[in-house]
């Protein structure tokens, strides 16, 4: 059939009766334009049918699904041997299309509208001459895609609302096929790279994985800054940005070639291309890397942490690095807003640990919540997690001061409950799941912290022993 508008669900059945060893052939859209705006459900008579071809605009046509809800193609049965293939596919649905097995693509996807979503397991292979056409953060494929042939082709995926293709140059051999995936997540690898690469993206990656052939293709990478994270690629520095391998030990820099910033005005997205092929291996993660630290986010936090100082409270944290950073603004929940209560200068750009401390020296009562405000030159902002502190009266160890014991038989302990006592440099000089009281008279005169957890709360006490 062609040529039609299919205005509901298109239900295709087969029985082979007294002939379970021949297959069972549907040809749709073949040689015009079919509209599909319901779902396609296949079925079969159990144990009747070897297999199951459905072929999409074979002869020329075009499979256009453009229905107004999420479409899907769907069997219902357990038959391995299920053939979806497309001619030419239109995607005019905003609301998707869900595929539940495989399918191949043998001439033009044009993905103008609505994401085409994929199981874990499955993939859409596209053959040595077809095409794809108006990918965008609005339509792409979410899930595995496999090329097969000689052509050079960029893969059309993304996921989360976002469209993050790779790209490759054409292999030679025509029995090529590789396999591409994006993740928009931390891959968890850390950051040794080679010696000019300082820093490597922890916010997503590629993979590609040679399924067939000895090609080793050139690569191109895109980003698309605000769906993986603010500043992620600074504007005016993407010379600097690399394309980076794992090799299982390291990040090695693959070199940059053929960058083109935009289509966005401001430099938020754009691709960039390895300087060479890739080395010779059958898969590879790759993701980005910059040859200079104003190229990197302007801090990596390594802790926040509140803690008692006498009856104020310290707060404390470190960076492992900064690019550009001006000053630190401490915020605390106030109302149910955070407000500014205190500043501290930043170390500008610092590829080595740096260590930072305020107090507050008026604690609300109760509860009180804190976050880091970090302010680069340039007058952009990031924000910390949020943390916590709660110092109370009720049930509290004594005598405070005290000279040799301090007693905490006032004090309820759970299965869960933890004490540590620490000095004022950290050190934890004292540790319990329960205890009645604990001796002091070891320790020095001073000012200690004593940490009680209960039910899965921390509550600081300040302690002087005289």
């Amino acid at each position: 059939v062609a040529g039609d508008v299919f205005e509901g669900d298109v239900n295709l059945y087969s029985d082979q009766g007294d002939s379970p060893t021949l297959g069972s052939f549907f040809r749709l859209a073949d040689a015009a334009t079919s509209q599909f705006k319901g779902n396609i459900n296949i079925s079969t008579k159990v144990g009747e049918v070897s297999e199951i071809k459905v072929e999409f605009a074979r002869g020329g046509g075009t499979a256009e699904f453009n229905g107004t809800t999420a479409q899907s193609i769907t069997y219902g049965g357990t038959l391995s041997a299920l053939a979806i293939k497309f001619g030419n596919l239109h995607m005019k649905n905003s609301s998707g299309l869900n595929l539940n097995f495989p399918a191949t693509v043998f001439g033009n996807a044009n993905m103008q509208f609505g994401v085409i979503q994929l199981n874990t397991a499955d993939s859409i292979t596209f053959y040595t001459n077809a095409t794809v056409t108006n990918a965008n953060d609005l339509s792409y494929i979410d899930g595995k895609v496999i090329k097969r042939g000689k052509a050079p082709f960029v893969f059309p995926i993304g996921t989360g609302g976002a469209y993050h293709p790779i790209g490759m140059s054409a292999p030679t051999d025509e029995g090529a096929s590789f396999l591409a995936r994006y993740f928009p997540v931390n891959h968890n690898l850390g950051s040794v790279a080679d010696i000019e690469i300082v820093k490597v993206s922890d916010c997503e990656y590629w993979t590609l994985d040679r399924l067939a052939g000895t090609d080793n293709p050139a690569v191109t990478l895109f980003w698309n800054s605000p769906f993986c994270r603010t500043d992620y690629i600074k504007s005016g520095f993407e010379g600097d940005v690399r394309v980076v391998r794992w090799s299982g030990a390291q990040w090695n820099n693959l070199g940059a070639s053929n960058l083109q910033v935009g289509p966005a005005a401001d430099g938020t997205d754009g691709n960039l291309t390895a300087a060479g092929p890739l080395p010779d291996a059958a898969s590879h993660l790759l993701t980005f890397g910059t040859i200079v630290p104003d190229n990197a986010m302007p801090i990596d936090l390594l802790f926040f942490q509140a803690t008692p100082a006498g009856m104020h409270v310290q707060l404390q944290w470190e960076t492992a690095t900064e690019t550009n950073n001006d000053y630190f603004t401490i915020e605390r929940l106030h109302d149910n807003s955070f407000v500014a209560i205190g500043k501290v200068e930043g170390a500008g750009t610092s590829m080595s640990a740096m260590s930072y401390h305020w107090t507050d020296t008026r604690p609300l009562s109760g509860r009180s919540y804190y976050r880091l405000k970090q302010t680069d030159f340039d007058g952009r902002e990031s924000y910390s997690e949020v943390i916590s502190f709660l110092q109370t009266a009720d049930s509290a160890p004594y005598p405070n001061p005290g000279v040799n014991t301090l007693f905490l038989d006032g004090i309820s302990f759970g299965e869960d409950s933890k004490i540590v006592l620490r000095d004022i440099t950290g050190r934890t000089l004292y540790s319990s799941h329960t205890a009645e009281s604990i001796d002091l008279s070891a320790f020095v005169p001073g000012i200690y912290h004593l940490g009680i957890t209960t039910n899965g709360t921390v509550q600081w006490y300040p302690i002087r022993k005289e």
